[in-house]
Formats: structure tokens, sequence, C-alpha cells
């Protein structure tokens, strides 16, 4: 159903347990955002820069950034899966779409949103009654309790995703000229104009990329418990697995349906990244022959 149409509204949770010392945060009703994005696609930087100010202003907020895959992209295929191509295929089918939208951007399995309506989306998005799953990490186990959740149609499918932390992002380059002064930083901080100071990307960006998605189990309308072992999501994470997070994701009536719940482990080094009152992006001074990062804390 588009934004056009009657919308409810739930708050968002996002349960931050780091992937050492485990421990739920206070459980609130999430809501689940999914990206189908391409990589150094303008219009899916600026999708991703909009979405990375939600997460920066909300601490309810799952994101599932999922990379489509594209034949002609020979200069960058990182994190690009073709089950994001297949899932964003059947989303468009849903909302009646003759293509795919770049980026197509779908707030709680319900709700369809462009680059130009995510903040919007995500606000009617909000009234969705979407429960809290409990998640944590048990030896080389991920353990997941799903609660009683109220659903017409009593089945749906249970998804797990396992991402990275996000990469690239935004930088400040300050003319030399500009005194850094203790007001001159707080602005910068509050992103309020400053004159020769330009905001600029770092490379291609990657919010919180998924590294492997799986479809982990049916669910028959009541509560369930059930382990997975983590070494099947984090075969690809190399010398990273200690930085990966995870995203679980109930959908009501199939692969496609509403997001009924949803929960979250998240690792420590992406909390530094991208949750409100993380460390500020780098602020680079232009000089010669070298530029010098500044901090702003």
């Amino acid at each position: 159903m588009s934004l056009s149409k009657s919308i409810k509204l739930s708050f968002l949770a996002l349960m931050t347990l780091g992937v050492a010392g485990i421990g739920t945060a206070e459980a609130r009703s999430p809501t689940v955002i999914e990206v189908f994005g391409k990589n150094a696609c303008d219009a899916d930087t600026e999708a991703q820069d909009e979405i990375f100010d939600i997460l920066q202003t909300s601490e309810d907020v799952i994101l599932v950034n999922c990379r489509r895959y594209f034949d002609g992209d020979v200069e960058d295929h990182r994190y690009t899966l073709n089950y994001c191509n297949d899932r964003a295929r059947e989303y468009s089918t849903k909302f009646g779409y003759a293509g795919i939208k770049t980026p197509m951007v779908v707030i709680n399995g319900r709700w369809d949103a462009n680059r130009k309506s995510v903040t919007p989306a995500v606000k009617l998005g909000k009234t969705d009654d979407v429960a809290q799953i409990d998640m944590a990490l048990h030896e080389n186990f991920i353990n997941i309790d799903v609660p009683a959740v109220k659903s017409e149609a009593g089945f749906g499918s249970l998804f797990l995703y396992a991402y990275l932390p996000t990469q690239g992002g935004k930088k400040l380059v300050v003319d030399p000229d500009v005194e850094l002064t203790e007001e001159v930083k707080t602005k910068i901080r509050l992103k309020k104009s400053v004159p020769f100071v330009q905001e600029v990307h770092k490379g291609n960006f990657y919010l919180r990329p998924v590294l492997t998605p799986v479809k982990i189990g049916y669910w028959a309308g009541k509560k369930m418990s059930l382990s997975y072992p983590l070494t099947d999501l984090t075969a690809l994470a190399g010398d990273r697995i200690n930085d990966v997070s995870y995203v679980v994701v109930l959908q009501e009536g199939g692969d496609y349906g509403p997001v009924i719940a949803a929960g979250e482990i998240m690792s420590h080094k992406e909390m530094a990244l991208s949750l409100p009152k993380s460390e500020p992006f780098e602020v680079e001074l232009m000089s010669t022959p070298t530029a010098s990062t500044i901090s702003l804390q």
C-alpha cells in the first residue's frame, strides 16, 4: 500500500545488544526500514543519507540495507546480493509497479517510499503494531524468542539478517582560514550552516550493509524459540566477525507480508557509528600538503 493511502503509526525500538556483554534494551515497538539500493547511485546515496539522519535522531528504528546486484556495475559489487534483487522485484509486484524503484524503500513491509519521502514514511509507519523479538548470543549460536503476536493470517515467515558496520559516510571539509572556535564546533555538531565548511562523502556509502540474509523458519502463529548457528551468518565476515550485527524480522502471511515483530543485536562498532550520541563524523582541515583531521569533541 502506498503512502497516499491511510496508514497507521507506531513507535520503533532498537534492541541494542552488543556482541560482547549481552543485554536487552527496554522493549518498545520496532519499525523496520528495508532498502533495496544500488551502489554508486546518487539517488541511493540521498536515501541512505536521510536514513542515517533518522538513525541519529531516533533510537527506535531497525534497518535492513539490502544492496542489489547489477551486471554492469563492474566497479562496485560490494555487498550486492541476487537475493536483494529478487526481494525488491516481489515488493514491486506487491505495490503494483511496472519496474523496481532505485532505491526501493519499504517500511514495515506495508508502506513504500521513494528517496524523497523516507522520513514521512517512517513517521506514518510508527502506528503499526510491531512486537519486540528478544535475541541473545550464546557461544556459537544466536537465540531468538518470538512472543505471542496478534495475527489475522495466523502464520508467517521469519528472516534473519547479518550486517556489517557502516562504511563511508560524510566528512566536513573546512577552509584553513576558518577558526575552529568552540562556537563554530557547536554549530557544526548541530549541523548548522558555517561559512566555508562543506559536507562531502568519503567515497561510496554503505549504511549497515547486509552481509548474509537467511529465511530461518515458518511461524505458525504461536510463541516460538529457536537457535541459529552464527557460523552460517558470519562466514563472509573474515576478521570483522566481532563487528557483525543481527536483525530478525517476522512477516505475516508470507515472505512479503506486513512486519509484525522484529528485533536487533547491534555490535559495539556500529553503536559508535550511527546511533544517536555516537562519535561525530570527522572534520578535515584543508591544508598543504596533507589535510589534518580535527575532533569536534
